[in-house]
C-alpha cells in the first residue's frame, strides 16, 4: 500500500513514515513539496491537475477530453513532462504519484470537488453502459463526491449487487456502507433493504 500511494518515491516515502503518527493528514513537507512544484506550472495546467485530482485511479482518454476540452490532451502531456502525471499509449493519464493527487486535492475548495464530482458523474453515466463493474464503483464514487443522495442510491445497491456476484464482498460492503449515508433520501423500505444488504456483505 505504501508503495502504490507513493510510486516508490524515496523523499515520500520517507515522508510519510515519518508524519505517520499524525492522524493519516500528508505530512506538511510532502503538501509543500508538491504545491510549490504546482505553483511553478501555467494555471491551465494546473487547472486541469486540480480538476483531476478528484478521481483517483486513470482517466481514459474519452473522459480526459469531455472533462477538460479537445486541448484537454495537450494539457495533460505537458503536465506528465513536468512529472506530475503519467499518460499510457491509449492516452489514458492517471497522477504519478497518489500522495500528489491527494496534495493538489486538498487545496480545491469543498464546493468546488462537489461540482467537480458532478461532472465526472455526468460524463461517466452518459457514456458507460450500467454493466461495467468499473463504471458503477466510478459512478458511486463521483456521486458520492457530489453528495447527489438520489445517485447513490441508485447507483450503490447496483455496484454492491455485481461487486457481491464476482465474489467481492468487501467491495460490496463499501459500496453499500456509501448508500448508507445518504439513506435519509431513501424510502424506509429501501433503508431496511440497504442496511439487512450491508449486514449481510459485512
Amino acid at each position: 500500500g505504501l508503495h502504490r500511494i507513493t510510486g516508490g518515491n524515496p523523499f515520500f516515502v520517507t515522508e510519510l513514515l515519518a508524519g505517520a503518527p499524525a492522524g493519516g493528514k500528508l505530512p506538511a513537507s510532502i503538501k509543500d513539496a508538491v504545491l510549490a512544484r504546482l505553483s511553478r506550472l501555467e494555471p491551465s495546467e494546473r487547472e486541469l491537475l486540480e480538476t483531476l485530482s478528484v478521481a483517483p485511479g486513470a482517466i481514459e482518454r474519452w473522459l480526459l477530453k469531455a472533462i477538460a476540452g479537445t486541448e484537454g490532451e495537450c494539457v495533460a502531456e505537458a503536465c506528465a513532462m513536468h512529472g506530475f502525471l503519467t499518460q499510457d499509449e491509449n492516452g489514458a493519464v492517471k497522477f504519478r504519484h497518489e500522495l500528489g493527487r491527494q496534495a493538489i486535492l486538498a487545496r480545491v475548495p469543498r464546493a468546488t470537488q462537489k461540482a467537480l464530482h458532478a461532472r465526472f458523474e455526468a460524463a461517466i453515466s452518459s457514456r458507460m453502459s450500467l454493466q461495467a463493474m468499473t463504471a458503477l464503483s466510478n459512478l458511486v464514487f463521483h456521486a458520492a463526491g457530489a453528495e447527489d443522495a438520489a445517485r447513490v442510491l441508485e447507483y450503490a445497491p447496483l455496484a454492491a449487487k455485481e461487486a457481491a456476484s464476482l465474489g467481492a464482498h468487501r467491495e460490496a460492503a463499501a459500496h453499500l456502507a456509501t448508500a448508507l449515508r445518504f439513506a435519509d433520501a431513501a424510502p424506509p423500505a429501501l433503508a431496511a433493504q440497504l442496511n439487512e444488504d450491508w449486514a449481510y456483505e459485512a
